[in-house]
């Protein structure tokens, strides 16, 4: 599943309990396989979890969901057996069914089903819920920061630190490093949101500073050191053209900057390193749909199929969610966080996440609305909370306002120059209105937008010039939307 971008580069801490960590604590203690199996399905790392070979486990990492849920319900007593069943609810496509199930193991202490409910409700797009969940398990680092990436996105900063300050502080342990990396993505994250550019930037020098840093904290590293302004040093410090592990942290860096072709050189460089930014390479490159995706298309949304869509963004994934309402297969879409749930007896055939769609489906793009309006309205916070140099500065704002003849409303606007988030409903109307692109987003970055919204036009910061001129080619943009 394809989860909201930044969240996704976030989560690039993929194992907060540490493979080796784990096979300390179960030998010393005893504790029988499926446990172990049960903590990595847990945290959605099935690689590991298939390579233990436990039965029902192995089953459940193969995507057999039938054989995961006959070993589940043939021992039913069995520790691990109750969320072995709920994750192949899920896989067979029985959201709402795994999902409650994951509910009632969480309510009754087990652990592991708290972080599997933590992390599949903030995939599926319910944060706050994420968030609530995570609540009750914040000593467990990966519990902690599936619940600070939850609260990030719906921006309550304060939450987030409170998840990860104990591993800021030392108070609570962080089981290896690569968890190390993903608390302090988050950290720079908080700070830049918050304006805190001089700790953000001291805090990045610091990091790159350090000589020592293990290879699988490079690229997050390589992300705090853009977010506070030291790019050009993070890509001088990972310079070694025979390390894989630096190439990754280059391919995050060229990710952040928009390069595709760049990402993509260095993503061969980096091998099984780079898997972590192939969803984001693939969004950044924007490549056409092959044949493929096509036959993959044609049998998930077959006539008299039944195809179950979650939503994890309000407005991100409309034009694909158009294209598949169209195809002859009954479609229905659902929101997790909005209650919209199903029936928790139907399985579906096919159950996706609306961003995955871009991979099968071309977008649907919404009809241009007629607007007789007059002027334009000019958002307040255009790019806020990205990073240092990289927020729109209030000189082109004043550019803007002098250029344009700014609307009273933006109900009564004939165009918008809005922030990207919030040109997102009003395209999906078919209203004309250039987004201000953040800067490392690679949806934003790449061509997908204006593919999928023919009134919109995007506006980027350029890499050498930053925002400086951006107001000018937001007006030509602007232009050019009432010429077509």
């Amino acid at each position: 599943m394809l989860v909201d971008h930044v969240m996704a580069t976030v989560a690039r801490g993929r194992s907060a309990w540490d493979h080796g960590v784990g096979i300390l604590h179960e030998a010393w203690t005893d504790a029988p396989p499926a446990l172990r199996a049960a903590r990595l399905a847990a945290q959605g790392d099935m690689q590991r979890t298939g390579i233990n070979g436990v039965p029902g486990w192995r089953q459940l990492a193969e995507g057999d969901a039938v054989g995961a849920l006959q070993a589940a319900r043939s021992r039913p007593d069995a520790p691990t057996m109750a969320l072995l069943e709920a994750e192949a609810l899920i896989l067979a496509g029985a959201v709402r069914a795994g999902v409650e199930r994951l509910e009632a193991l969480h309510d009754a202490g087990d652990p592991a089903a708290c972080l599997a409910l933590a992390r599949r409700r903030h995939l599926l797009g319910d944060h706050r819920g994420a968030e609530r969940v995570a609540m009750a398990l914040p000593m467990h680092a990966h519990v902690a920061l599936t619940g600070a990436r939850a609260a990030l996105v719906d921006n309550r900063t304060a939450a987030a630190m409170h998840f990860i300050e104990p591993y800021l502080q030392g108070i609570a342990p962080l089981p290896e490093s690569m968890a190390a990396g993903a608390v302090a993505m988050v950290a720079a994250a908080i700070m830049a949101r918050r304006g805190e550019m001089k700790r953000l930037q001291r805090f990045a020098e610091r990091l790159l500073a350090a000589v020592d840093v293990p290879g699988d904290m490079m690229p997050a590293v390589a992300r705090v050191a853009w977010i506070g302004g030291c790019a050009t040093r993070a890509w001088g410090r990972f310079d070694s053209a025979d390390d894989p592990w630096m190439a990754a942290a280059r391919l995050e860096l060229a990710l952040l900057a928009g390069d595709g072709a760049l990402a993509e050189r260095l993503a061969e460089r980096a091998g099984p390193f780079a898997a972590p930014s192939a969803p984001a390479l693939a969004l950044l490159c924007g490549k056409p749909l092959g044949n493929e995706s096509a036959r993959a298309a044609e049998q998930a949304f077959a006539a008299g199929t039944n195809v179950h869509l979650w939503r994890t963004h309000p407005h991100r994934w409309q034009p694909w969610i158009d294209a598949a309402l169209a195809t002859p297969a009954n479609v229905e879409v659902f929101d997790l966080g909005a209650g919209e749930l199903p029936d928790a007896q139907l399985i579906p055939q096919a159950v996706l996440d609306d961003g995955s769609l871009v991979e099968l489906l071309s977008p649907r793009p919404p009809p241009a609305k007629p607007f007789a309006g007059s002027g334009v309205w000019i958002g307040k916070k255009l790019c806020h909370g990205v990073g240092i140099d990289c927020d729109w500065p209030a000189a082109e704002s004043r550019i803007l306002h002098d250029k344009l003849l700014p609307a009273a409303h933006p109900d009564r606007a004939a165009a918008l120059v809005l922030g990207a988030d919030e040109a997102l409903a009003p395209a999906n109307e078919g209203r004309p209105v250039v987004a201000i692109a953040p800067p490392g987003d690679p949806f934003w970055a790449g061509s997908l937008p204006e593919s999928a919204w023919p009134t919109m036009r995007v506006v980027r910061m350029d890499a050498k010039q930053g925002w400086r001129g951006a107001a000018e080619r937001a007006a030509s943009a602007l232009a050019s939307l009432s010429a077509s």
